[in-house]
């Protein structure tokens, strides 16, 4: 009898050294380092865009020259919990660290606790002509032609 199995019979992760070797790495600190350094800098260039931020405007904002924040945004850094906090300060946010249980996923869901002020509307009142229930509105096929 040989020990060696058919090709219909599935192969396990065991049976396979480069996904054996690949499961290693993705459970390996080094590996888990560099994806919450990726997710971190994501985080930053998405609230850069949001706020419609430049490299200089963040790097004013942290009293930095602006290659720190070329350097901090490429992926090279090893980012410090203090330097974590003042970027997030920078870009008007609270800084937020989890340890998430093993077999478990986080979502994460932000609230606004108050309806944000916005600018009064810029409109002139003399281009508009007020309609009241009296008025008489007269819809024609030249006008709904127009409309559309």
């Amino acid at each position: 009898m040989s020990n060696r199995k058919s090709a219909a019979e599935p192969r396990g992760a065991g049976d396979d050294p480069f996904a054996a070797f690949f499961e290693g790495v993705e459970q390996s600190a080094s590996h888990r380092l560099g994806l919450a350094k990726l997710e971190f800098t994501e985080e930053i260039v998405n609230r850069m865009h949001a706020l419609r931020l430049k490299k200089g405007e963040l790097a004013r904002r942290l009293g930095v020259q602006p290659g720190f924040v070329t350097r901090l945004l490429s992926g090279r850094n090893n980012f410090e919990l203090g330097t974590m906090v003042k970027v997030s300060m920078a870009l008007d946010c609270e800084f937020r660290c989890h340890l998430q249980a093993a077999g478990t996923e986080t979502m994460w869901m932000d609230f606004l606790k108050e309806e944000p002020a916005r600018p009064a509307a810029d409109w002139q009142s003399t281009k508009y002509k007020r309609v009241s229930s009296e008025t008489q509105l007269s819809i024609t096929d030249e006008s709904l032609a127009a409309a559309a």
